[in-house]
This record gives C-alpha cells, sequence and structure tokens, in this order.
C-alpha cells in the first residue's frame, strides 16, 4: 500500500525515552487522512471471529488483531525517512547484535519486525500521534493541550473549542 507523500511526517519520540536523549528513538509518523483511517478501520474488521454455541458471541483472533496492527503501523504510520536509533530487543537476536540502526520507511519487513518487537502501550501511542497528526513539541508551539478544562479532546488545535452552557437550572 502506497504512503501519500504529499502530507510531510513529523518526528516522534516515545514518551518513555525522552528523558534519555542518548536512547532516544525517532519515529517519522504520516497524519493520517479520514480515508486512511477508513482503510485502517477495515484492516480490523476481521479481527473478531464467531465462537459457535455461546449466544452467538463474537470473541478477538488475536492473531487477526495483531496482524492488523502490524500492517497500521508499517502502511499508515510511519513515512519517510523511518525510524532512527532503534534498538532491537532480544526476541530478534539476530538484528539485536547491530546495536542502534536506522530503519527506512520502504523497508517493509524490517518495520513489521519492529511493530513486533515494540510493546503494545509504545505501539498505541505511536497510533494516537499519527491520528492526531502533528507533534508534541508543535502541540506546545500552539499551546494547545490535549484535554481542556471540560473534558472535550478536539481533534485538531485550529478546531473551536467554545464550550456551550447546556445545563437547565432548576427554577
Amino acid at each position: 500500500m502506497p504512503k501519500q507523500k504529499s502530507i510531510k511526517p513529523f518526528p516522534y519520540i516515545l514518551e518513555e525515552d525522552r528523558d534519555t536523549p542518548e536512547e532516544q528513538t525517532i519515529f517519522y509518523l504520516m497524519p493520517r487522512t479520514v480515508e486512511e483511517s477508513s482503510q485502517i478501520s477495515g484492516l480490523y474488521s476481521g479481527v473478531l471471529k464467531s465462537k459457535p454455541g455461546f449466544r452467538n458471541a463474537d470473541a478477538v483472533d488475536s492473531n487477526a488483531m495483531r496482524r492488523a496492527q502490524i500492517d497500521a503501523f508499517v502502511h499508515f504510520t510511519i513515512g519517510p525517512p523511518g525510524v532512527e536509533h532503534y534498538w532491537f530487543s532480544d526476541k530478534f537476536p539476530e538484528i539485536h547484535e547491530k546495536g542502534w540502526i536506522d530503519v527506512s520507511d520502504d523497508d517493509e519487513t524490517t518495520l513489521k519486525y519492529l511493530a513486533r518487537d515494540l510493546k503494545s502501550n509504545q505501539l498505541q501511542e505511536l497510533f494516537e500521534a499519527a491520528d492526531r497528526g502533528f507533534s508534541d513539541t508543535e502541540k506546545k508551539k500552539l499551546n494547545y493541550s490535549d484535554t481542556l478544562s471540560t473534558g472535550s479532546k478536539p481533534s485538531h488545535p485550529d478546531e473551536d473549542t467554545t464550550v456551550v452552557d447546556t445545563v437547565k437550572s432548576s427554577e
């Protein structure tokens, strides 16, 4: 699946790496379009499987879920130039031995290994950052907070955040 090259990727550093500059991995993330978000939803549509005999309940096919997450990471999250300064865990000994490496956005095989190497919360953090469409550094420049005092979360810093009081007084 080709990546849309007209949208500029932005650098992102995982929250847990921000206090250790010498060990920071930089992920170049592509801001997601509505169409791409719909395509990602399509990836996840196949993760439910029926469990016969249990009131037609659905269960999550964990293998299908992991494949969908990996595909979303490789095809809709990482943009050029890819990932800089990543050290694979010993789960992948042949790559781990290389130490810090850069992974190009067009090296699909290594990106799939990388997605499998990330912890679930790290992968989720990268997905959420790509959904926001801008880096935390850019967000700070805009003086924008994730959660407003009202608890609402606008999808973009330019979105109108005016809150209308809809509570009726009890007279």
